[in-house]
């Protein structure tokens, strides 16, 4: 159900993603920790926005790309 509430929001969601990653470095997102460390505050953003609105929360993010420049 969450799922579905979630995706009528995908402009905020998208801007949350965006703002974890841009407070990273090039050498953070380098190897799986900085990939790991990236998804905690992935989930810890969309999980601050959401609390509010809706019961239910994020417990993972699974990257399908992930390309560092």
């Amino acid at each position: 159900r969450l799922g579905e509430t979630l995706e009528g929001c995908k402009p905020m969601l998208t801007d949350k993603v965006s703002l974890a990653a841009s407070r990273r470095t090039v050498d953070e997102l380098e190897g799986p920790e900085g990939r790991e460390s990236l998804k905690r505050d992935i989930m810890a953003e969309i999980n601050a926005a959401i609390k509010s609105k809706w019961s239910g929360a994020i417990i993972d993010v699974y990257f399908t790309e992930f390309l560092v420049q």
